[in-house]
């Protein structure tokens, strides 16, 4: 949901922070609890939303280890201040991959962003 609302522009309500696993929003884990699944997000109408989806799942990492990259990248490059001196180092370290591994995720995601929010 962070990634959503930050990088395609959907607002949906929810406020975040950084925490040790990733960004963590308390409003969210409580409607999490009331509908008991994600499938919301996966049954969205919305094109945008189902691509991204789609694209993280087919990133190779599995899903919660590219949306745990993706997020915490986010949040380390426009919510947290000061903003670390290399913010995919500690990425990299938050979630036991090697640079490289993460630069390519990100770079893929930052193409996919501007593509989708041209549409």
């Amino acid at each position: 949901m962070y990634l959503i609302q930050k990088l395609l522009g959907k607002d949906l309500g929810y406020r975040f922070r950084l925490l040790v696993k990733g960004p963590y929003s308390r409003k969210l884990m409580s409607d999490l609890r009331r509908l008991s699944s994600i499938k919301y997000c996966r049954d969205s109408n919305d094109p945008i939303i189902r691509r991204f989806i789609r694209e993280v799942m087919n990133a190779g990492l599995g899903f919660s280890k590219a949306i745990k990259v993706l997020a915490i990248h986010t949040m380390l490059s426009t919510d947290v201040y000061p903003k670390p001196k290399n913010v995919v180092k500690e990425v990299s370290r938050a979630c036991g991959l090697d640079e490289g591994e993460v630069r390519k995720l990100i770079l893929k995601f930052k193409t996919l962003t501007k593509q989708l929010s041209t549409t």
